[in-house]
């Protein structure tokens, strides 16, 4: 009955994995666009893993920058779920989960914030409904996934703190975050951004 579960399990984390994966090739294919996009009309040569940055762009990266490790959590109440990086499965240490971001765990009904001022780059529906959050910060998008409803609209102007939207509850009752940080192509672990909790 064990190895049965145990299998069942593994199944169950490899299919997760290829999702995972597959919205991994999503993010990077909707920044990859977003850094074209950034360049039209600036008149300079496409660097396909760096953003333009206007001036005001790069006042607002820098000031992003400088508040490394002081940025507030995306949720209000929960705790960390899983961090960054590679890890064992707390069911089969034989499989080995990634994560490009942190999960918060949160109350039902509990919402999403910006941790820093910036736009609302874009909103994507998953085919299952959920919903997805993009927010430029100069050339540091912070990704809010796994959201129910959203309260804000591509170009929005969003403050520190400001609700992006509720998260959603599965059916097991779980209320999950998935929130990523990147700087223009890469990923960034959240552990050297956010407060400590």
């Amino acid at each position: 009955m064990v190895n049965a579960n145990k299998k069942k399990y593994s199944s169950q984390f490899k299919e997760a994995a290829k999702e995972r994966d597959r919205l991994d090739r999503e993010i990077k294919k909707l920044i990859a666009a977003r850094i074209k996009e950034s360049y039209k009309g600036s008149g300079k040569k496409v660097d396909k893993n760096k953003f333009f940055l206007t001036p005001e762009a790069k006042a607002l990266a820098a000031d992003f920058k400088s508040n490394r490790g002081k940025l507030p959590w995306p949720v209000n109440e929960g705790f960390v779920s899983r961090k960054y990086g590679e890890m064992p499965s707390p069911i089969d240490r034989n499989v080995r989960i990634y994560s490009n971001g942190w999960r918060f765990q949160t109350p039902k009904g509990a919402s999403a914030r910006a941790v820093f001022s910036g736009e609302v780059d874009a909103i994507v529906k998953k085919p299952n409904g959920i919903l997805i959050v993009y927010i430029r910060h100069g050339n540091y998008t912070s990704v809010y996934n796994n959201l129910k409803s959203v309260a804000v609209s591509k170009g929005d102007k969003v403050k520190v703190y400001d609700t992006i939207g509720e998260v959603f509850t599965n059916r097991a009752g779980v209320s999950e975050l998935r929130f990523i940080l990147m700087e223009d192509t890469n990923t960034l672990n959240p552990a050297y951004w956010l407060l400590k909790g």
